[in-house]
């Protein structure tokens, strides 16, 4: 089912951030559906990114794309796995994934669901609704990644907190100790900084 033809044209995908096209990876084991997906988000301003494998598409989440367009019926790895080893990997875990697949079956939908995927659109799939979803996903997470970086971030000097530090401190310790390599900490303390705050004022302090 297509809702515009190529003559028409396709409403743009708008980016998450000013001057940077949308990357979306498609990975489907049809040549036909894979060019249709190039051409729709292609006219839409995004580049695709395109696999046929279940592998193939672990390998190219790592390239950090937008977002995954992933179908389930791979000749691999199944799209079910490849969605819980792309939720599993720090790396590729905020990555938003909808299923495209040809199954209509609420069984496995809701199993794509539990797995980490954020949709569920089945084929033959309208043009228009593609996009809207697309369009979606990609606003939820640039909002969400604007919580996570004003949650993370202190409002004066602009550094990451202490809560992102724990965050950080746990994963990289979880890290070190299955590659079995050192972790590092730096610690830099500015001495006697009370005696600008005490001597300019605290606005000075701050601007310094």
């Amino acid at each position: 089912m297509r809702c515009w033809t190529p003559q028409q044209g396709f409403p743009p995908v708008l980016p998450t951030e000013p001057g940077r096209r949308i990357r979306v990876l498609a990975v489907d084991d049809e040549p036909a559906t894979l060019r249709l997906i190039q051409e729709i988000l292609g006219q839409a301003g995004c580049d695709v990114l395109s696999g046929t494998t279940g592998q193939e598409a672990l390998e190219l989440a790592l390239r950090a794309p937008d977002l995954i367009l992933l179908d389930h019926h791979l000749p691999d790895v199944d799209g079910l796995e490849v969605c819980r080893r792309l939720q599993a990997d720090p790396a590729t875990s905020e990555i938003p994934v909808i299923f495209l697949t040809a199954d209509h079956n609420p069984a496995l939908e809701a199993h794509c669901l539990d797995a980490g995927a954020r949709d569920f659109v089945t084929k033959p799939f309208a043009d228009s609704v593609l996009l809207a979803r697309l369009q979606t996903h990609l606003a939820l997470s640039a909002r969400t990644r604007t919580l996570e970086r004003m949650a993370h971030t202190d409002d004066l000097t602009g550094l990451a907190n202490r809560r992102y530090f724990e965050n950080v401190l746990d994963r990289e310790w979880s890290r070190t100790r299955r590659s079995e390599k050192p972790l590092s900490l730096l610690l830099v303390d500015l001495d006697h900084f009370k005696d600008v705050n005490d001597t300019y004022g605290h606005q000075e302090g701050d601007r310094c």
